[in-house]
């Protein structure tokens, strides 16, 4: 039984090549000193990336009709868009490395063979009535 959950995905705002990063450390440098390097002014624009933040939550205890018990967050706190229910560790792996990390996901069947359970749902009439995030098993 799941009582409370918060499962984040915060992407990072630059790529990190590891071969790169690989040399970086070979030389003694830090993640600071490739960051500065990858972000000086010349690149900048190439190299950034803006993301936003991704987080799956669970709060039963603070659910009501804005506040679905489970919810998914994006850009900032006051965005909750529906969920089904809470989410198994294998829905959020699937979610995360199928959506942002196609490569991997086609490459790696450990991460495609990741379980998944499934859990009451939680969301309302209301909720389903509006965009939300549904999964049938």
């Amino acid at each position: 039984m799941i009582i409370e959950q918060h499962l984040g995905f915060y992407p990072s705002p630059i790529p990190i090549a590891i071969e790169e990063w690989d040399l970086y450390k070979q030389c003694g440098l830090t993640l600071m000193d490739y960051i500065n390097d990858n972000l000086s002014p010349r690149n900048v624009l190439d190299n950034f990336r803006l993301r936003t933040p991704i987080r799956f939550d669970y709060d039963p205890d603070n659910a009501r009709e804005n506040h679905p018990a489970s919810h998914l967050h994006l850009c900032h706190s006051e965005c909750r868009i529906p969920v089904f229910a809470p989410l198994s560790i294998g829905h959020f792996v699937h979610f995360i490395f199928c959506n942002f990390y196609p490569e991997l996901w086609n490459e790696c069947s450990f991460l495609r063979d990741h379980s998944c359970d499934y859990y009451a749902d939680t969301i309302t009439l209301e909720q389903k009535k509006r965009l939300h995030i549904g999964c049938s098993r």
